[in-house]
């Protein structure tokens, strides 16, 4: 059996620091949930995980460094944050629960969404043991000379003439380390920190003087914490410990899908590794001639809301797939013929919607940071969604016949299709390795790829790699309001300065090889060139080189790229009527 070697609670690694070196398993075994435990052993490839409901029983795990891994039927978790999950719950926890908690808040790691998995640093505290900064502070002279009458310093009035209120909602959004700072600032800021601490209990969450039965207790933590130096793990404690109670706060959500049925046979679906009634699961939504409107519900998830239910109401009757949420939006399609749907999706599932050119229900791509996709009804009228026990992972007009090529893309902010004035075509994408992207395709329905727009108003240009063997890593533009950077923009580079308004881009090439990354060729309408210098190639290597230019009476606005590591391995063109851009 195979996990990730990523903690699934706060995504962090295995470290030199013991704590993280204690592991809970929740996996698969023989059609049921079990829970286990590990003692990491860096001296072996096979972990052994100890069943803690059969105590006689073990599973051998293979632990997967790659963050590219998606793992589906075991997960692995720091002992730390289960025990945390299981505390801010306020009851017990059973194996399913964590189990389907684990599947619904693993991003998908296998289509290269960008920087959409934030891990931990290497070294951070142990978010479950108490912190005592200090024991003997309540006594030392520091700590009585700040209490004696008239020893005390003041700070400034300004600030203490607001309302309490007003003062503890502002001192909610400050991290630890500022908090101490402030409280250490007077006294009359340290009376604040009992009833802080009291309202915002996760700031300072385990953290003790190891006094007993002192009302000043809180005031004497700050102190303590004052004289100690190590204030970036108290903030990155204090967002663990945040996220690991939001994460438990959802257990409440959880549907019980799957605990009578088996999961999806679509291949496409996220995460379907998995084959067992836990697994996640599909629903083809009828919608009925006489429609009304359509319900969409969605949930909190990492301070991002996602679509976990919707509902068809035909006015006589509602039939609702997913969890119903007091977060509800309604998309009007009464007497409406059947139009695109317009996707606002992430690595963790479908963020928000819209039919044809109804509003956004929860916000358009490009204002929630996320990618842009579209599905095209083809005849019959049902939508597919395939969703864990939160939220709906993919949503799209159900298919018989293959999608289309716009329908297989993702594209950050906006996607083309859904513009009124700009394309997309397959003649003009290229791809090093089709196989790969027809993989995701067959798999998920569709991949992320990161877009750059620039319109006439492209200025200076940039790209970043080594070229030959490292490819390009990145690209870098600057227009008359803004600069944007896609991939990474660090290292070597080679750039140019577009006179403006006069010249433009007006072509790329692509060299494409079995034995190199993809090799760009910017060209300008004055006939210049911008690229990468590329080694030279061995001999014998076959290469070809494909050139992408916009149609007749079209001019290029934009590019969109899939990248595999760091490395860019699809580009295409995004361009518009020459006349739409004047």
């Amino acid at each position: 059996m195979e996990s990730s070697k990523y903690c699934a609670i706060c995504f962090g690694g295995i470290t030199r620091a013991h704590w993280t070196q204690s592991l809970t398993t929740v996996l698969i075994r023989e059609s049921r949930v079990d829970i286990g435990s590990i003692r990491y052993d860096q001296n072996t490839i096979l972990q052994v995980s100890r069943s803690l409901l059969r105590p006689e029983e073990q599973t051998q795990i293979r632990l997967i460094p790659s963050q590219s891994y998606t793992p589906a039927e075991a997960f692995i978790m720091h002992t730390s944050c289960y025990r945390l999950v299981c505390e801010f719950a306020g009851h017990e926890v059973r194996p399913h629960q964590i189990y389907r908690l684990c599947q619904a808040t693993q991003p998908d790691q296998e289509r290269c969404f960008l920087n959409e998995t934030n891990r931990f640093p290497y070294m951070w505290p142990d978010p479950y043991t108490i912190l005592t900064p200090r024991k003997s502070l309540s006594s030392s002279e520091d700590s009585w000379l700040f209490f004696k009458p008239g020893k005390a310093h003041y700070g400034s009035t300004f600030l203490f003439k607001l309302p309490p209120e007003i003062m503890l909602l502002i001192l909610q959004h400050l991290p630890p380390s500022d908090l101490v700072r402030f409280f250490r600032t007077s006294r009359q800021a340290l009376s604040y920190a009992s009833l802080f601490c009291q309202l915002n209990p996760l700031h300072f969450f385990r953290c003790s003087t190891g006094a007993t039965n002192c009302s000043e207790d809180k005031q004497i933590l700050m102190l303590a914490l004052s004289t100690w130096t190590r204030y970036e793990e108290l903030d990155l404690r204090w967002q663990l410990v945040t996220k690991v109670c939001e994460l438990a706060k959802l257990l409440s959500f959880l549907s019980d899908i799957g605990l009578a049925v088996g999961p999806t046979p679509n291949p496409r679906a996220p995460l379907l590794h998995v084959q067992h009634q836990h697994g996640l699961h599909e629903d083809l939504i009828e919608i009925p001639n006489n429609v009304k409107n359509i319900q969409v519900c969605s949930i909190l998830l990492a301070g991002r809301r996602y679509i976990c239910g919707i509902g068809v109401d035909t006015g006589e009757s509602c039939l609702f797939y997913g969890n119903k949420t007091e977060s509800l939006r309604t998309l009007d399609i009464n007497n409406r013929e059947l139009e695109a749907i317009g996707l606002a999706e992430d690595a963790l599932g479908v963020r928000s919607m819209r039919c044809g050119t109804s509003p956004w229900v929860f916000g358009d791509p490009e204002t929630l940071g996320c990618w842009g996709g579209l599905s095209v009804p083809q005849g019959r009228r049902k939508i597919q969604i395939i969703r864990d026990a939160l939220k709906i992972r993919y949503l799209n007009w159900y298919h018989e016949t293959a999608p289309l090529f716009e329908e297989t893309l993702l594209i950050r902010n906006q996607h083309p299709s859904l513009s009124s004035h700009e394309f997309i075509s397959e003649e003009l994408y290229v791809q090093r390795n089709q196989g790969k992207e027809r993989g995701l395709v067959t798999r998920f329905g569709n991949f992320p790829t990161e877009a750059i727009r620039f319109s006439r108003e492209l200025q200076h240009l940039t790209l970043h790699g080594g070229g030959g063997l490292n490819g390009i890593s990145g690209l870098s533009i600057q227009t008359n309001s803004e600069s944007y950077c896609v991939g990474s923009c660090k290292g070597a580079s080679s750039s140019m300065t577009l006179h403006t308004p006069d010249e433009s881009l007006s072509e790329i090439d692509v060299r494409i090889s079995n034995l190199y990354p993809l090799a760009l060729i910017f060209r300008t309408s004055w006939n210049r060139e911008l690229f990468v210098e590329p080694r030279q190639l061995g001999e014998g290597v076959q290469c070809e080189i494909k050139a992408l230019r916009p149609p007749p009476d079209h001019c290029i606005t934009g590019l969109y790229f899939r990248f595999e590591g760091s490395v860019i391995v699809s580009v295409g063109l995004i361009f518009a009527l020459s006349e739409s851009m004047n």
